[in-house]
């Protein structure tokens, strides 16, 4: 079984990917790319490279993150894997005009998960959930943009026909949401 939970940031990704994976006893794999980090400490290795990446061109930021994507397919074949992050965060922030020959070969040679779970929230939750873990937190600059990345999120499950399910993140817990997501699993096997 692999399982990729999606969304922007402030939905709780995290925190219902972790739990997810301790009650199904999977591996748990966030950020994909720190798969190919081999220095420590990782967190800040990858701070410093997505730094220099996320200021190149878009083509070039696709190919990086889906490294990542390709990295975490080849070491987890056929283990059961929850993770944080997987093709539609890709899409999402680094998709431009031109570049969908690069989604189609990612989309065509990594590992595409049994189900993907798009955690989703309105704008005054994520902004009050951001400033919950850090009153300056970066990530409040793009809860305005949160519209088209899931816009962008659902196209992609729609265009290449992923298993997928959607819950608002709102008014639940993230036991709640753990416990959606196995029912919703159970009941499409």
């Amino acid at each position: 079984m692999f399982i990729a939970i999606e969304g922007v940031d402030g939905v709780g990704k995290t925190t219902v990917a972790r739990l997810l994976a301790e009650q199904l006893q999977c591996e748990f794999v966030e950020k994909p790319f720190h798969l190919l980090l081999d220095t420590l400490p990782v967190a800040d290795a990858y701070r410093v490279i997505t730094g220099q990446v996320n200021s190149c061109p878009v083509n070039v930021r696709a190919w990086f993150y889906g490294t990542g994507l390709m990295c975490l397919s080849e070491q987890y074949a056929g283990q059961n894997l929850i993770t944080d992050r997987y093709l539609l965060s890709n899409y999402a922030w680094n998709s431009a005009e031109g570049n969908k020959v690069l989604f189609d070969v990612l989309v065509n040679q990594v590992r595409i998960p049994d189900m993907t779970v798009l955690l989703t929230a309105p704008p005054g939750i994520i902004t009050q959930r951001i400033r919950g873990r850090n009153a300056t937190d970066p990530d409040l600059t793009k809860v305005l943009d949160n519209q088209e990345r899931l816009r962008k999120m659902r196209y992609f499950l729609q265009n290449y026909r992923i298993p997928s399910m959607e819950i608002d993140t709102s008014n639940c817990t993230p036991k709640q949401i753990a416990q959606q997501i196995i029912h919703g699993i159970k009941k499409r096997a």
